[in-house]
């Protein structure tokens, strides 16, 4: 986990006894498989896990909790996944960090309990989660709990439960301390006075273990390549606003990629370009790129390997060897200049031959190689100063973020190339992990566990997961207060999703007088408006029998000055535009 330099100071949990009354207020809308149970039914002190007994009208259906030290919950929100101890790596040390729990007790497995066990200490929590019907039918009982094979994303924790109010405090406090946990404070609470009591903690030893670790080790780090992938190229466009004057909060890449990956996800404005975009990264993410260059970047990737020099050399030379003599010689000449530490000499070289783009992408693999430090964010700082193309910017991103693995990015960043005006609108901070307080964003966590874990692409609309989140029912659709912001609202999953054009003030006045007078002449308000500010070289007088003494004035002169106008003079020059084109337009109509 990483340490904010600088956190911020959390607020307060609100200091009130929750019942189960109130917990079924405030929990996400849930399927009848997790439903909290009502104070008329409470759970006896001794009964068990109605596993294998049908769910009726009236009957309580079962509650499955995870039970976790804090420290090794925020450990899973990190990844976005719940996995058994035995399945960690010494990636960053986390293994190491790991604290005992009961889920200690098997290695190779989750264990789910149906409360928290009699000997949990106040380090303790649960997550409630929910599981399909076929995962139900798979688990294997013990005692009073349950044996999972598999992991879960975490877009299956639908409460987080802790024994007093100090535990959610001090587990909100520690969340907000990390700059790689992007937490879900709104499911978080007390337990209420009628939650399930502890029972005797499950004695798994008489349990199968059905787990090659090897296997599901393999599977966890190609879910972490897919929710990188997923994450890190999914503000691409963020950072090209000032060029295309245009900002979407997913890239339009980004959801023409999912759709591929589950068709309830769709994309906003389908395009061919989309859809072609879509079909080179579903080959990235299923290991099979056509193009062999790529095909020797993913190698790397997947193998867990690095971009070191010797790594870099050899993808070059076999680049050469696919083209001309002259071609390759460019190459080794531009990559002797990132050798020397020359990355920006070393860019344009590649830029200026069409046959070397592709390269551009290893060029940066190695200068951002580091998978700890700061260069998961400074690498966002070439956009669009070194890079320009937004495609080779979202082809770097995508690489980069199953290079790194989502485990090791941070939850959010700053854009600093945003337009002024954006950036005042959309705010500073940006999200790069996935938030399960986002219907959509639970989803996506689904739909990426489910394509790397049990490896088919789904159309269904995973009915156990909540079917409402915090985000749905608390984001407010704001209009911009900038006039050059034109801004409209989709919405996906109950999210909503904002496209926002910049409109440069003077184009679009250019375009309006343009529309207004067509003989390139004006006699109306702007005419009077020009002639109180520029030189009467660009006005005539005119005398008429039928409007007299009148003011006269070439338009295309008007444009040519009205780079030189303050914001509050566009505005009083387009308000003479309308008024005239008003005045035309009654006129034409008596």
């Amino acid at each position: 986990m990483q340490r904010k330099k600088s956190p911020s100071k959390p607020g307060s949990h609100k200091k009130k006894q929750t019942t189960a009354e109130d917990s079924a207020t405030h929990t996400p809308e849930l399927p009848l498989t997790t439903a909290v149970r009502e104070k008329s039914e409470p759970t006896p002190p001794t009964s068990k896990p109605t596993h294998e007994a049908p769910v009726t009208a009236t009957s309580v259906p079962p509650r499955y909790f995870l039970q976790l030290e804090k420290g090794n919950l925020l450990t899973y929100f990190i990844a976005g996944l719940l996995y058994p101890p035995g399945w960690d790596t010494t990636t960053n040390g986390r293994r190491a960090q790991r604290a005992t729990d009961i889920q200690s007790r098997t290695p190779d497995q989750l264990l789910l309990t149906p409360s928290f066990t009699q000997d949990a200490d106040d380090k303790q929590v649960l997550a409630e989660i929910v599981l399909s019907p076929a995962e139900c039918s798979a688990l294997q009982p013990v005692g009073e709990g349950f044996l999972m094979q598999d992991a879960l994303p975490v877009s299956r924790v639908v409460r987080i439960w802790t024994k007093n109010e100090d535990t959610a405090d001090n587990l909100l406090s520690s969340a907000r301390s990390y700059s790689d946990i992007l937490f879900p404070s709104s499911l978080l609470s007390p337990t209420p006075c009628d939650f399930p009591p502890p029972r005797p903690a499950p004695d798994p030893s008489g349990g199968a273990n059905t787990n090659t670790t090897p296997e599901m080790q393999a599977k966890k780090a190609k879910y972490d390549r897919t929710l990188g992938m997923l994450a890190y190229m999914r503000n691409t466009e963020r950072y090209f606003t000032q060029q295309t004057h245009r900002y979407r909060d997913l890239a339009a890449n980004y959801l023409a990629t999912l759709s591929r990956l589950n068709t309830e996800i769709q994309p906003l404005e389908p395009s061919p370009e989309s859809a072609k975009a879509a079909d080179f990264y579903i080959e990235l993410l299923s290991g099979r790129p056509r193009d062999p260059f790529f095909a020797s970047l993913l190698e790397v990737i997947t193998s867990d390997g690095g971009f070191d020099k010797a790594t870099v050399q050899e993808i070059v030379a076999a680049y050469g060897q696919r083209h001309d003599e002259q071609t390759a010689k460019a190459a080794n000449a531009a990559f002797d200049e990132l050798f020397d530490d020359n990355f920006k000499v070393c860019v344009q070289h590649l830029q200026a031959h069409s046959k070397l783009w592709n390269l551009t992408v290893l060029a940066v693999l190695y200068r951002f190689r580091k998978k700890d430090g700061e260069n998961k964010i400074i690498v966002k700082q070439i956009f669009p100063s070194v890079i320009a193309d937004p495609k080779k910017a979202e082809i770097i991103l995508a690489l980069l973020g199953m290079y790194y693995g989502y485990t090791s990015l941070p939850k959010d960043e700053e854009v600093s190339s945003l337009d002024r005006d954006l950036a005042a609108f959309i705010g500073p901070s940006h999200p790069i992990k996935f938030d399960i307080e986002s219907l959509l964003d639970r989803h996506v966590i689904e739909t990426a566990y489910r394509f790397t874990f049990q490896v088919t692409k789904t159309s269904d609309g995973f009915d156990y997961l909540p079917k409402e989140t915090a985000s749905t029912a608390r984001r407010e659709t704001i209009e911009p207060s900038s006039p050059r912001l034109r801004a409209k609202t989709f919405t996906l999953m109950g999210t909503p999703i904002r496209v926002v054009e910049v409109v440069d003030p003077v184009e679009s006045l250019i375009n309006l007088i343009r529309e207004t007078y067509p003989k390139n002449r004006s006699t109306g308000y702007l005419a009077f408006f020009a002639a109180a500010r520029w030189p009467m070289a660009i006005i005539r007088l005119n005398f008429t029998r039928e409007k007299g003494l009148d003011l006269d004035v070439d338009t295309e002169e008007v444009i040519r000055t009205l780079h030189t106008l303050k914001p509050a003079e566009l505005d009083e020059a387009k308000s003479c535009v309308e008024l005239d084109r008003s005045l035309t337009n009654r006129g034409n109509r008596g």
